[in-house]
């Protein structure tokens, strides 16, 4: 007999996946999706159940030092942010099509100073690829953490059109990439605040936008330089009108 000191959630998982009790979900095996473990062959079953978990055993332990291992274990942990906790709580069409592009875009944010790895590890990149990708399936929406949990609701079961999303995704980073070369580190575009609009436009002007009347023109890679020197100028402007944050009595930043 064993006792669980950590990880007795993961534990039962398997367990009940192998009675049965859920089926694996399309979004994460297109040709098992929709299986329990008794309907999978009798080799995949094999392969299952010879995989090795790494445990830490803590032999002939006295329950005082055990509880204070997971004491410990547990003290020190952060608290999940909101973005950790739809990681943990949806495992459907959505949320397998926001981490499939995260994990392909992380170089590309690390690099171009859109997100620290620091914050690639507590999922900030993942929160922001929400939000564009719902952008592009119901148009741009309020960043708050309610409007981001409704989307993983909505279309976890489902996600429509996500290939095209996926497909339509790369083409306007491609855009991105291609306009400002290796300089959007060093451009204002490279906040979340602007690049979110920036890919927001990009998109609209090459597929259109859910809601979104604004005209629409072509992006061709020869009018490049001159996108980038409009930006360059709308840079430019950002930085020579930021405020001088003046204090309150208080001493906080007022926030014009």
């Amino acid at each position: 007999m064993r006792e669980i000191v950590d990880g007795q959630q993961r534990l039962n998982t398997v367990l009940n996946f192998l009675k049965d009790g859920f089926k694996i979900s399309k979004s994460h095996h297109e040709d098992f999706g929709g299986m329990t473990f008794s309907d999978l062959d009798v080799q995949t079953q094999r392969d299952i159940l010879k995989y090795e978990f790494a445990v830490d055993l803590l032999q002939d332990m006295p329950d005082p030092e055990v509880f204070n291992i997971f004491a410990r274990i547990n003290m020190y942990s952060e608290k999940l942010k909101p973005q950790e906790l739809r990681n943990s709580s949806w495992y459907g069409d959505f949320k397998s099509c926001v981490y499939l592009m995260a994990e392909e875009f992380t170089t590309f944010f690390i690099a171009n100073k859109v997100f620290s790895e620091r914050s690639v590890l507590r999922m900030a990149e993942a929160e922001f690829i929400t939000d564009l990708l719902q952008a592009m399936q119901d148009g741009i929406q309020a960043g708050s953490q309610g409007v981001r949990d409704k989307v993983y609701k909505t279309y976890d079961n489902d996600f429509p059109s996500r290939r095209i999303h996926e497909k339509r995704f790369r083409e306007t980073i491609d855009v991105i990439k291609g306009i400002f070369g290796d300089e959007l580190a060093q451009s204002q575009f490279k906040a979340i605040r602007l690049l979110y609009p920036l890919f927001c436009a990009v998109h609209h002007m090459k597929f259109g936008l859910p809601k979104l009347k604004s005209e629409r023109g072509p992006l061709r890679v020869a009018d490049y330089p001159k996108f980038k020197n409009a930006l360059e100028n709308i840079d430019e402007l950002i930085e020579t009108t930021k405020p001088n944050t003046p204090k309150n009595l208080c001493g906080r930043q007022k926030i014009p």
